[in-house]
């Protein structure tokens, strides 16, 4: 008897077992020498006699050879014709003429297609060669049914054009309390102003009035640099807190500020010292039990001056002083715990506490 190996379904996973002329499976767990010595089996699925494995025939060519890999595999496909004596089966060099055929047909067919929208035959061909049409139906009579690349985007965007209108209609500026009533006319901005009656939105106009009465305006360097000039600087601003921090280390040290001495606010160097050298200020409030100060991964600057402020930013917590070198170059941020559950790495930097 003639033992074939066929993969088979065991226990949920596919493996390799003996089975008999018929297909039936005899034995369901072969050592790799067993498997080695089977012959592969034509059909891995179901009982098939070699009877009818002989009778296979081309129904195109009519031939019963097909080719044959190197596994012993013959490959066949499965092939359904209105002739009364197809035989289902065709070989693989008719296979390979089939698919060319129907490649060549969906190529043409292609070509044909008409945007129904602008009327072109070309759209946006991807690098793999094909052509991105898009199914469209319209009340056209003469409609094509495909629509181009292009114009599948421009009905995407006038889509969320439409919804973007419908969402803004109805929406009241919490300061002027103008109304949108046709959804296009106002920009609309977020408002946080933390009144009763805010209606969660402001007008770009009341925006823009109320964004230039702030001291420290974004939108005016000139103005910036005025304000910290003058002292008129509101102090909850990112610029305002850092010139603060600035004047605390100053103070403490009895040296002068750089961005103040030079009249240049964007210098990169805070402070100048003789014996920190190039001292660059950090300043952070406490969150979550921690501090974290950004590192400029930089050697621009000798040493961090790293001040820890309470919750409101009303009292120093502590300072570290810590040297811009070694393993502090390598890393993108400095966190430092209140009250860690271990030796911090950062303890050995803390000065005042």
């Amino acid at each position: 008897m003639v033992n074939y190996k066929s993969h088979r379904y065991i226990d949920g996973r596919l493996k390799w077992v003996i089975t008999d002329e018929d297909g039936s499976i005899i034995n369901r767990y072969p050592t790799k020498e067993q498997i080695k010595a089977a012959i592969l089996e034509e059909y891995s699925y179901g009982k098939k006699s070699k009877e009818k494995l002989k009778g296979r025939k081309c129904c195109i060519c009519g031939n019963a050879d097909t080719y044959i890999d190197s596994s012993g595999v013959a490959h066949w496909s499965s092939h359904i014709c209105d002739k009364k004596d197809c035989t289902r089966n065709i070989c693989y060099d008719c296979s390979l003429v089939g698919y060319h055929r129907h490649n060549q047909y969906i190529i043409e067919r292609r070509k044909r297609k008409i945007c129904c929208i602008c009327g072109s035959n070309k759209t946006y061909v991807h690098p793999n060669g094909y052509h991105e049409w898009h199914n469209h139906l319209c009340d056209i009579i003469d409609c094509t049914k495909f629509i181009c690349h292009s114009c599948q985007l421009m009905i995407n965007e006038l889509k969320t054009q439409q919804y973007l209108l419908e969402k803004r209609k109805g929406r009241v500026c919490c300061n002027c309390k103008i109304i949108d009533m046709e959804g296009h006319d106002i920009h609309w901005l977020n408002c946080e102003c933390g009144k009763d009656d805010c209606t969660g939105y402001i007008c770009s106009k009341c925006w823009i009035r109320d964004y230039h009465r702030l001291p420290d305006s974004y939108n005016s360097i000139k103005k910036s640099n005025a304000n910290i000039r003058t002292g008129n600087l509101d102090r909850g601003t990112n610029c305002g807190k850092a010139i603060i921090d600035q004047a605390v280390v100053a103070k403490v040290h009895n040296i002068d500020d750089l961005n103040i001495k030079f009249d240049n606010f964007i210098y990169y160097i805070d402070l100048q010292h003789d014996t920190y050298g190039k001292i660059d200020v950090k300043g952070s409030t406490l969150k979550s039990d921690e501090w974290y100060f950004n590192n400029r991964r930089k050697i621009d600057c000798d040493t961090y001056f790293c001040i820890e402020y309470d919750l409101n930013r009303n009292n120093i917590d502590s300072i570290f002083i810590i040297p811009n070198d070694g393993w502090i170059c390598n890393i993108m941020g400095m966190r430092i715990v209140k009250n860690p559950s271990r030796d911090s790495k950062y303890e050995q930097f803390k000065c005042i506490s």
